[in-house]
């Protein structure tokens, strides 16, 4: 499978916010880009990397959305959708954050994305 990596614009914001120099932005890609690779070589390897801190109940859908550990302060909130036609793995980098305001953040993100419904949708995972 191929990997596709997009960026929203909320990403590139923090990314350039938070990591001023050059060298800073393309160690954290590289580091996105290869945990991307691992989740189309290793799923299972990637998911020791990556988590959904809260439960979101979609029915019978699955949220797409994890957060993906780059260190212990730096998270990735990323979607992930496997793409069987094409035989490609989209990873869709939403925000860069750092431990202390995860869960607003992944909240925010998650309410964005599974609107109208969303208070009905999310239960801490804990």
């Amino acid at each position: 499978m191929d990997l596709t990596i997009n960026t929203t614009k909320s990403f590139q914001k923090d990314l350039q916010k938070k990591f001023t120099t050059l060298p800073e932005q393309h160690r954290i890609l590289a580091k996105i880009e290869q945990y991307g690779r691992l989740f189309v070589e290793d799923k299972a390897a990637f998911y020791q990397h990556a988590y959904q801190p809260c439960l979101i109940y979609l029915g019978k859908w699955e949220s797409s959305l994890y957060v993906l550990r780059l260190d212990h302060q730096i998270k990735v909130l990323i979607t992930i959708d496997e793409d069987p036609l094409f035989e490609q793995v989209i990873l869709t980098l939403m925000r860069i954050v750092r431990t202390g305001n995860l869960e607003k953040v992944y909240r925010a993100v998650a309410e964005s994305l599974y609107q109208p419904n969303f208070p009905q949708l999310i239960a801490n995972s804990g």
